[in-house]
């Protein structure tokens, strides 16, 4: 059986306008995205995402955000 990996994906909005990244590395290379990676063993889902926006950004800080809760889906 595949494993699932658990990730955090934030949708970030500014002045009226979203952030999207472009992958840099393959399979995904090139393409748009969402910011956000995999949740490390432990780590609570918002803290994960805070992670990734600082790690895929390179932003030095995340301010105000507002964690919206849990979406499960399981592609096949």
């Amino acid at each position: 059986m595949t494993e699932i990996l658990p990730i955090a994906i934030t949708i970030l909005r500014c002045r009226g306008r979203y952030l999207f990244i472009r992958r840099a590395k393959p399979p995904y290379e090139d393409l748009w995205s969402l910011v956000g990676g995999k949740i490390q063993p432990g780590e609570h889902v918002a803290k994960a995402a805070v992670r990734e926006v600082l790690e895929e950004t390179g932003a030095a800080h995340v301010g105000q955000y507002e964690y919206r809760g849990v979406v499960s889906e399981r592609l096949l």
